[in-house]
């Protein structure tokens, strides 16, 4: 993947694929290093954006292992009381697109939009 993409505009340009999408964000070994948040929505403090941050790089190596037995792992979600997150791996190791979208949204036409971005 280009390192052009590894930016805050292209983080913008996720968002706008949907109006409830609040958060979307490159985390490079866990960290947040461009990120796009709605107005509306405040930001969470470091030590919380650092801990989100551990969780992504905890679950993504334990769904790797499933790969072959279901084939390649396109995206992860976790749909939580306020909003959904998806995860969505790369060809780097090292990063990770997150989104954070509230309901309602049609769930395979986001993901399907945000992986042709990533493609």
């Amino acid at each position: 993947m280009h390192m052009l993409r590894y930016t805050s505009e292209f983080c913008e340009s996720v968002a706008k694929i949907h109006q409830n999408i609040a958060i979307a964000a490159w985390l490079e070994k866990g960290k947040a290093i461009a990120w796009y948040v709605a107005p509306e929505i405040p930001i969470p403090a470091e030590d919380k954006q650092v801990s989100m941050g551990i969780q992504a790089e905890l679950i993504k190596p334990i769904l790797k292992t499933n790969e072959d037995y279901f084939g390649k792992n396109r995206y992860m979600m976790l749909s939580q009381e306020n909003a959904d997150m998806f995860m969505f791996p790369t060809d780097d190791p090292d990063h990770l697109l997150t989104r954070v979208v509230a309901r309602p949204y049609d769930h395979n036409e986001l993901a399907e939009k945000v992986m042709a971005r990533l493609a």
